[in-house]
């Protein structure tokens, strides 16, 4: 699968519908392409996955957006960055990545990201230990709306929110390993 292009499976499974094998097990066949065919179909949005609102902070953001009440962030920050447009292309290309890992830090430990379609996200060039990452802080849509109530625009204001347990949380991500680390969700209620 390593050399396949990021779609070719997707069409394959389309290929393979439309040229079923010849069996008297046609129950059983039909079956079992519907299975395959839900989990295909998860998969392939999975890679075709946008998220719902985006912004890269300013650089000049940094200290402000790490300073979440409610759960932990990266340590040994020692400067901000910039990320560039092919950086944040191959950070929402690895989001799928995200279900593969727990919270292993304040303040949920051992949840997951359910599912990435109900939050928005704001990104932030990290340097830590001379290696270059992106932070996500990510929020479910409508606290956008209440930013934008108290005449807070979120293309520029850095989300913090104390609580709201797993509808708010943070997670590195390595543009050249293109993995995450470092989950972490507000506090509960």
């Amino acid at each position: 699968l390593n050399q396949i292009g990021p779609h070719q499976h997707c069409t394959g499974l389309f290929i393979f519908i439309l040229n079923p094998p010849q069996s008297r097990m046609k129950k059983n066949f039909i079956i079992i392409l519907v299975i395959l065919t839900s989990h295909l179909a998860a998969k392939c949005q999975d890679i075709h996955f946008k998220p719902v609102y985006t912004v890269t902070l300013d650089s000049s953001k940094g200290p402000q957006l790490l300073k979440q009440c409610s759960r932990s962030v990266p340590r040994h920050i020692k400067g901000y960055w910039m990320p560039k447009r092919d950086d944040i292309q191959n950070l929402e290309g690895s989001l799928s990545k995200l279900s593969d890992i727990t919270a292993s830090e304040c303040c949920v430990i051992g949840a997951m990201v359910d599912s990435l379609r109900q939050f928005g996200f704001q990104y932030l060039g990290v340097t830590i230990k001379g290696r270059k990452y992106i932070y996500i802080n990510a929020f479910p849509p409508g606290t956008i709306d209440e930013y934008k109530e108290h005449n807070l625009d979120p293309a520029v204001t850095p989300i913090v929110v104390c609580d709201g347990g797993t509808r708010y949380w943070g997670v590195l991500f390595d543009p050249e390993t293109k993995q995450f680390s470092s989950l972490s969700f507000n506090g509960r209620f």
